[in-house]
């Protein structure tokens, strides 16, 4: 048996069930699909604008985040990949599709102003489960030495838990507590405030207002929308707790169940932690926790031709009739317009389950010969560097996501590429926009089969 492929550096996701609500917060550095956003850099969060589709303007939600940090560079000792999708259907069109994702890009030090950290032991055994194992695997392959985990500080980590009911994966007036005040507070009540005039009959017109925030509610660290966990500088006009990053997303938990618990939470009779509805329902996706594994080597027997070996010997008895060369003349048509196509099927059969491939500064698996993005498709990054591909999400996630379906129209793609900064400049402002490019399947291909 010899290799028939090399795919030495490639890396594939799978999806888990998390054991623990914690495991996938922002102080275990995770990798995950679905859920709120676990923020890396916790103070100059993507504004709702940010987070909002290009094409419909409603704000996007979370559809996966990696932690690949790369610890060669002295600012990227930490460091995230978020993808973000509009859940609008009608967004996700043949030949469109792309303006309805985002990538955005966040790193940190290893000495920063959130995480303190400690070493892990060095060690052959499996890896403390706090300790993090990163995507390209830099502990190994980069630095040879230990691997290095970082945690948050005991205290912030213990309020972390406590709040995992609430609407931030991570404590933000934890935070705000410890390196402000020192003792737990809200802000200001006139901060962002959404019109109190807020029943079913408001709603529905869309009589309400969105007030400005003030420059006078700037906070060290913001709150976060209670229903998709994004930057949320406006609260609900009632109760004056519950922060929200959109009319969107206000309206959704008016209906869904905040009209209910309002006025006890404006009285104090009730946290907003103790509503007894999820406020995200019907708008995040499924979460899971990814997990990785090496690409196995694809191997094939010698006894065994390749399909460009029988595919050849087809055409050389088809060129005994003028008939049967016509035919042969569509048959390679067709066999080199889904040749891409049968070489993804062939390479994922392997791992069918697989629903990311991480190769940074490598090659994606293309699923078709249509579609496929050329050097001045991808922009170069802000600093000026070229941007290089850094992972691809696998089309086997609609079906875990149970968003695969025959209607139309639908959220669909073959394959969605993201290309990132070969430099892994600094993020000063926290997060920075990286590019995506969405691969269809062809019309001669198929979905393969899940």
């Amino acid at each position: 048996m010899e290799s028939a492929g090399n795919v030495k550096g490639v890396e594939l996701g799978f999806l888990e069930k998390p054991d623990a609500k914690t495991d996938l917060t922002s102080a275990h550095f995770p990798s995950k699909v679905g859920g709120k956003p676990a923020w890396l850099e916790l103070q100059q969060l993507p504004s709702p604008e940010q987070l909002a589709c290009s094409v419909c303007k409603k704000p996007m939600v979370l559809l996966i985040q990696l932690y690949a940090p790369m610890r060669k560079g002295p600012p990227s000792y930490h460091r995230t990949v978020y993808v973000f999708m509009c859940r609008d259907r009608a967004c996700h069109q043949r030949g469109g599709g792309r303006q309805a994702f985002k990538v955005l890009r966040s790193q940190l030090p290893q000495k920063n102003e959130f995480y303190e950290f400690t070493a892990c032991e060095d060690s052959d055994s499996d890896l403390d489960s706090n300790c993090p194992e990163p995507l390209g695997n830099p502990s190994r392959s980069q630095t040879g030495g230990s691997v290095r985990r970082r945690e948050s500080n005991e205290d912030v980590l213990k309020e972390f838990r406590e709040q995992m009911a609430s609407s931030s994966p991570f404590d933000v007036q934890a935070f705000s507590a410890k390196k402000q005040t020192g003792g737990v507070g809200d802000e200001d009540d006139s901060c962002g405030v959404l019109s109190s005039s807020i029943d079913d009959k408001m709603l529905d017109s869309l009589s309400f207002q969105m007030l400005p925030q003030q420059a006078s509610c700037d906070r060290r660290l913001p709150t976060l929308c209670s229903v998709c966990g994004a930057r949320g500088p406006k609260r609900c006009g009632k109760c004056k707790k519950v922060a929200y990053c959109s009319q969107e997303h206000q309206r959704h938990d008016w209906r869904n169940g905040h009209q209910l618990f309002c006025a006890d939470i404006a009285g104090g009779k009730r946290a907003e932690a103790d509503v007894d509805y999820v406020p995200s329902r019907g708008v995040l996706l499924l979460e899971f926790e990814v997990v990785t594994e090496e690409e196995p080597e694809v191997v094939a027997s010698p006894a065994e031709k390749s399909e460009e070996e029988k595919m050849e010997d087809f055409y050389r008895f088809a060129r005994s009739s003028s008939q049967r060369k016509k035919v042969a003349e569509q048959a390679k048509s067709e066999h080199t317009t889904d040749k891409s196509f049968r070489a993804f099927k062939k390479r994922i059969a392997i791992e069918p389950e697989q629903v990311v491939r991480y190769h940074r500064s490598g090659d994606p698996l293309l699923v078709s010969e249509e579609g496929i993005p050329l050097v001045s498709d991808i922009p170069i990054c802000d600093c000026g560097a070229a941007r290089v591909f850094e992972f691809q999400v696998m089309p086997q996630l609609l079906y875990f996501l149970k968003l695969d379906t025959v209607s139309s129209p639908s959220i669909d793609w073959g394959t969605l590429l993201v290309y990132t900064c070969s430099n892994g400049c600094n993020t000063k402002s926290g997060y920075v926009e990286e590019f995506l490019w969405k691969q269809d399947f062809s019309d001669s291909s198929r979905k393969p089969a899940k």
